[in-house]
């Protein structure tokens, strides 16, 4: 039993023992179904001659009773995806091979389909390796057809319809459809015609445009004037695909076209669709009448822009009134587009108070890190501001916003851009409004009423700003013409801004194409309830303690200041407040400085310094972690402390760093000594930290020193 290569239709030599064969023609490698059974490769061979004439709907059929007689039969399921895909072999003249292209674009891999599951899951060895390069190379092939389809602009109406006959000669169909074209056009519908439309991708796969204009227009008419034209191979394939696009798409509509015939020698699928006879008095009139209600019924009217006809004439006349001066000079009417003032003011308010508000929540922000650090430098700010991403988010939301406004007021083509930037500035906005609050301190008092210092006044001033940002979200405003008066320019200049004044004009009936994917506006809408709820729970987690409880290791705040997530951090964790009590967990000493790890009543847990914080130790490992004092020995100089407590500092200065406390009747060995009128000793405490104590304060003595 002789099977045909399904790359060209020639005969197939079978390689001993596999599944796999070479075409004796094109010498392809390919799989091969079960070549015992006379009645099934009959069957594949029939459904391969039609698929190689590119009758991929005859030919699916034909593959589908395969798998009727046995549904195992995995090159039937090979043969159902190239007819989906519409694949076609053609040679490649670089390498003399055939190589696949696509006819028949659909939005979901071939990688993900049944059949191909199916496939991965059945076979096994070379066979399977065949079907896995051939599968990757389409999906290439096809992931290249829909970026291109992506950018294109939606269409109205897909005329389809046979060019040419077997003579090649135009066809009366073809007569017929750009009539209709015409027409169309003439009433601002953007329109999908072969022969013009695809005029300018010579050279270039047509698929691509063929796809794009077919998934996005509503109407399709199919021209025909003999019922041989209605069922050539690319002409079904077009309204076959627009037909199986119907099927998921309630607003898509065939309308069949047709002269010449009698209507029941049309396709039996348009049996139940309402056709148009054009040998009928007004035709034409009645079809393009149809598609404008078709068209009307489904149009979103925030789409499109308030046409004024004043204005339209307006600006019409200005862009013929370039009156010539002689000498290469003319007077031209400057036409400009701008929004009403009161929408101006909205946008103004929108950015001057969220800019304000974040810049003063920054302010804030380095504000309590001045106040609260007993030394601080330039250097040490910017390293606190870039550190915990404050300045970053800040700086995106600035950039953002003026991006936004950008887009707002220079022209309507920006303007139709501006819900992404929006949404997008208010995520930014969010989540670094969020930080401070996370930290459990706004230092500053607001005017008026309101302390920000309150959660409830920063969600009130949320309200007002995501109250303005919807304002101008949903504030659709229409946009005003002004033609000032005559101004003298040059020949370049004039037709630059008779350009502009054309391009204004077409403004006010174009389309507006910018409309904001729903599933983007979904994804956006649910991150920011996700980031708002995380942010309230660590919020308020953050900014408490727990209850006081003698029974267990614990410590005291003296001073506010933050939890880091790792010791000597700057990632910060939130704040620990004067007067809470936190669970001490452990003692860390880095750098020379000791840090206790606590954890709050929510369970979170971080690093605080341990100065300005009294503990209450308990157990015996608590109160071995905090045994500083060194162990008396006669024969090396030492002091005892006789003051209640006495900071560690970095050097022998007043105004240097603090390390930690030494407290009453602790004993030190004294590592060096500096200072005349007041000493300093150095010291190191036996849990590592090493620094300097005054021995006195105004006069009076805090350490004895020891025999």
């Amino acid at each position: 039993m002789v099977f045909k290569c399904k790359m060209c239709g020639g005969d197939i030599t079978p390689k001993q023992g596999t599944n796999i064969g070479i075409c004796s023609y094109c010498k392809s490698t390919m799989t091969l179904p079960n070549l015992e059974d006379e009645k099934i490769v009959n069957l594949y061979n029939r459904a391969n001659d039609l698929r190689l004439a590119n009758r991929f709907d005859e030919a699916k059929e034909i593959y589908e009773k395969i798998l009727l007689i046995n549904n195992a039969e995995i090159e039937a399921h090979w043969g159902i995806l190239l007819c989906r895909y519409g694949i076609e072999y053609v040679d490649d003249p670089n390498t003399n091979k055939k190589i696949p292209t696509c006819h028949r674009t659909i939005d979901s891999s071939i990688l993900v389909d049944a059949d191909f599951k199916f496939i991965k899951k059945e076979a096994y060895g070379e066979v399977l390796e065949l079907y896995k390069n051939e599968a990757k190379v389409i999906d290439e092939i096809q992931n290249g057809i829909l970026s291109i389809s992506k950018k294109e602009k939606p269409y109205d109406v897909f005329i389809c319809y046979k060019e040419t006959d077997e003579a090649g000669e135009r066809t009366k169909d073809s007569v017929i459809a750009e009539d209709i074209y015409d027409k169309l056009v003439l009433q601002g519908l953007k329109v999908f015609f072969a022969r013009i439309t695809l005029e300018s991708k010579l050279g270039m796969e047509y698929e691509p445009y063929i796809y794009s204009a077919l998934k996005s227009a509503k109407v399709m008419l199919v021209v025909g004037t003999k019922e041989e034209h209605f069922n050539a191979v690319w002409v079904k394939n077009e309204w076959l695909r627009f037909l199986e696009m119907m099927k998921t798409n309630k607003e898509k509509h065939l309308i069949p076209v047709y002269s010449g015939i009698d209507a029941y020698k049309l396709p039996e699928e348009f049996a139940m669709l309402q056709a148009q006879n054009m040998d009928k008095i007004g035709a034409m009139q009645d079809i393009v009448r149809g598609i404008k209600k078709i068209l009307d019924e489904y149009k979103d009217d925030s789409e499109y822009e308030e046409i004024n006809k004043e204005t339209i004439e307006k600006v019409a006349a200005a862009i013929g009134d370039a009156r010539s001066l002689g000498n290469g000079s003319y007077e031209v009417t400057v036409v400009k587009e701008r929004l009403p003032v009161w929408y101006y003011l909205l946008i103004s308010a929108t950015f001057v108070f969220g800019f304000f508000f974040s810049l003063m929540l920054l302010s804030n922000e380095v504000f309590y890190h001045l106040v609260t650090k007993e030394s601080y430098s330039v250097i040490d700010l910017i390293r606190y501001v870039t550190g915990n991403g404050l300045l970053i988010l800040w700086g995106m939301f600035v950039l953002f916003m003026i991006i936004s406004l950008l887009c707002f007021i220079i022209n309507r083509k920006t303007f139709k851009l501006r819900k992404y930037f929006l949404i997008t500035g208010l995520l930014i906005f969010l989540e670094f409004n969020m930080l401070p609050i996370k930290y459990g301190y706004m230092p500053f008092r607001f005017p008026f009423v309101l302390n920000i210092r309150d959660l409830d006044g920063v969600f009130f001033f949320y309200f007002i700003f995501v109250t303005l940002f919807l304002l101008l979200w949903f504030i659709k405003p229409t946009w005003q013409i002004n033609t000032s008066g005559k101004t003298l320019m040059n020949e370049e200049e004039k037709n630059k801004q008779l350009a502009k004044n054309q391009e204004i004009k077409n403004n006010f009936s174009r389309k507006d194409d910018s409309k904001v994917n729903k599933k983007f506006l979904l994804g956006i809408f649910l991150t920011l309830v996700v980031l708002f709820f995380i942010n309230i729970y660590t919020s308020l987690a953050a900014c408490k303690g727990t209850n006081k409880d003698d029974t267990i290791d614990q410590v005291e705040i003296m001073v506010s200041k933050e939890m880091t997530k790792l010791p000597g951090s700057k990632y910060y964790n939130g704040q620990v407040k004067k007067g809470e009590f936190y669970n001490l967990i452990n003692v860390v000493v880095k750098d020379n400085k000791m840090y206790l790890g606590i954890k709050n009543k929510a369970g979170i847990f971080g690093y605080i310094n341990r100065a300005s914080v009294n503990i209450n130790c308990v157990s015996d490992k608590c109160l071995q972690m905090f045994k500083q004092t060194n162990d008396r020995n006669p024969e090396v100089k030492q002091l005892i402390v006789t003051t209640e407590y006495i900071n560690i500092r970095a050097s022998s200065y007043a105004s240097s760093v603090n390390l930690g406390r030494v407290y009453k009747d602790e004993i030190y060995t004294i590592l060096d000594k500096a200072g005349y009128q007041e000493i300093w000793y150095k010291i190191k405490t036996s849990n590592g930290i090493e620094g300097w104590i005054a021995g006195s304060f105004n006069k009076e003595k805090m350490v004895d020193i020891l025999d």
